[in-house]
């Protein structure tokens, strides 16, 4: 049970199945199904078994000890799955804490409490209970612009903002470092202490947490603000709204360039397999090699603009904006498309293996490996964002106007 402090929050100063009807009542929507049980009929077909697993998250080092989800995507190489934290049995509101929030995705220690930022230029921090964590506190400045989704670390809780910093907070709300860089609308990703951040001037900033100047900055050209992910070795993939996809080396070396042909607004995932996923703004999911060639794609029925997420098979999940979740398996069949009544959102991946993910038509869902529904719960607003998997079989999420948590 972490301690809790009294009142307020942190002011920052940088900062079903294909053909299912979601109108239709639900198949078992008020018994939901055992996910772990559906899980299990999922095979790693279409694996290369001659590729080792590498680790699902890379670098950890520079993360509080413990399971948490410490960044979009959960981790340096933003995975969009847990290899520990299982998600929720049932759509059990938890508790709700009303916030205009800034269309970004919860962090989450291992004790369970939870940060997030808003529109009001705050970043709200609450216990796994809901109630704040920290008492009116030293009065920070505001930021001029929102702040990007929150990534913790062991120094404290990193933030980009609009205004071009990327800022350092102490758990109590204490400010540190200060770093100078374009605009920054996409989270950080963190590695040991290594961060990379890509500003809307189409830059990429590497640096190292206490130095005094970046390690390294290269040109990826991208303005829509894609969040970058860390592999293996400190290898560094970002996507460009000019509708490429870059890896760099720890060095900021270039690798490749991937042409997707359309804008890649969402991070790219990448997984334990050696594969990253992605998808592009003509409706395209794509999975390629940290080699840089394509493995496979699939074409959806609107623009593919949030991140994607990799299940322990491989499968990757992608929502769209057709309104579906679309599951493209290693082999490149697609196993399942998910029907709801609106735009999808970036899913994520619990570790027994049921997908969780929001929808514009303000419904959040959560489905098996092989696309039934397992329940469903109305969030009275569009939900965008990626969701967070917590300890304890919970799960938090934002709305337009409330965070909420799921799960007994």
């Amino acid at each position: 049970m972490p301690h809790r402090r009294a009142a307020a929050t942190l002011l920052l100063a940088a900062a079903a199945c294909s053909t299912s009807d979601p109108a239709k009542p639900a198949p078992d929507a008020s018994t939901p199904r055992d996910a772990s049980t559906d899980a299990s009929d999922s095979t790693d077909g279409g694996v290369d078994a001659s590729l080792p697993r590498t680790s699902p998250c890379g670098d950890t080092s520079g993360f509080p000890s413990g399971d948490g989800w410490f960044m979009p995507g959960g981790c340096a190489k933003r995975p969009g799955r847990s290899a520990n934290l299982r998600g929720p049995e049932n759509q059990t509101l938890r508790w709700k804490y009303p916030a205009v929030t800034a269309g970004g995705t919860p962090a989450v220690m291992p004790d369970g409490s939870v940060y997030v930022a808003t529109k009001d230029l705050r970043i709200l921090a609450l216990s796994d209970r809901g109630v704040p964590l920290h008492d009116a506190g030293p009065s920070l400045a505001t930021l001029s612009a929102e702040p990007s989704s929150p990534v913790l670390t062991k120094s404290g809780v990193l933030v980009g903002g609009l205004d071009g910093s990327l800022s350092l907070f102490s758990l109590d709300g204490l400010p540190g470092p200060r770093y100078a860089m374009g605009p920054i609308r996409s989270s950080p990703a963190v590695a040991g202490k290594r961060v990379v951040a890509t500003d809307t001037n189409g830059v990429l900033h590497a640096l190292d947490l206490g130095a005094a100047a970046a390690a390294f900055t290269v040109r990826t050209e991208d303005t829509g603000g894609s969040s970058p992910a860390i592999g293996d070795g400190g290898a560094i993939y970002a996507g460009s709204t000019n509708g490429k996809l870059y890896a760099f080396g720890a060095d900021g070396a270039p690798r490749w360039t991937f042409d997707a042909g359309a804008k890649i607004t969402g991070s790219p995932a990448v997984s334990d397999l050696q594969t990253i996923c992605f998808g592009a703004e003509d409706g395209t999911m794509f999975v390629v090699g940290e080699d840089g060639k394509e493995r496979t794609r699939l074409k959806t029925g609107g623009a593919v603009r949030a991140s994607c997420a990799f299940g322990k098979d491989g499968t990757c999940y992608c929502g769209s904006a057709d309104g579906k979740l679309h599951a493209l398996a290693p082999t490149g069949k697609e196993t399942f498309a998910f029907t709801t009544l609106g735009a999808v959102g970036a899913p994520v991946v619990g570790s027994e293996g049921a997908i969780y993910f929001g929808s514009e038509d303000t419904k959040f869902y959560s489905v098996n490996p092989k696309g039934e529904l397992l329940w469903a719960v109305s969030a009275g607003s569009p939900v965008r964002a990626q969701a967070a998997i917590a300890p304890g079989r919970r799960l938090y999420f934002t709305s337009e106007t409330q965070l909420l948590a799921i799960g007994d």
